[in-house]
């Protein structure tokens, strides 16, 4: 299997090992980022096959770093992780192309499921190769 590099990008140093730890199995290189700054120096060195990041719904500025990564890296999909769910805003990610919007926390292999669905990667719960994220994406509210 091919190693992936996926990006995950949260303020929150406990939501970044929390959510290394549920991707770790996956055979993924992982790679974290405190903030979209960091994200961007980051990715400025070298490309990700995915990023994660963590999003305050109820900042008016909190599509800024998706818009960014739509523009600069538009090849490279994003799952938006948001901590309390916010289905208006994750409609607007979703138009902004977000692959995926989901709510934090979540289950582990649900949280596996979808970066499998969108690398486009066998699910490791089990069903074989996970079909490529569709387009325009689904919002998880």
């Amino acid at each position: 299997m091919s190693q992936n590099h996926l990006l995950i990008v949260h303020s929150d140093p406990s939501v970044r090992a929390l959510m290394t730890s549920m991707l770790q199995t996956m055979g993924h290189r992982i790679d974290e980022a405190p903030n979209d700054r960091a994200a961007v120096r980051m990715l400025e060195q070298g490309k990700a096959d995915l990023v994660l990041a963590g999003a305050d719904p109820g900042d008016p500025e909190a599509l800024e770093f998706l818009i960014y990564l739509r523009r600069k890296h538009p090849r490279t999909p994003v799952i938006l992780l948001f901590e309390t769910p916010h289905p208006e805003r994750a409609r607007e990610a979703a138009l902004r192309g977000a692959a995926a919007v989901l709510k934090f926390p979540l289950p582990a292999t649900q949280l596996r499921a979808a970066v499998a669905q969108v690398l486009g990667v066998p699910d490791p719960a089990g069903g074989g190769a996970a079909p490529p994220a569709p387009r325009p994406s689904r919002a998880v509210g």
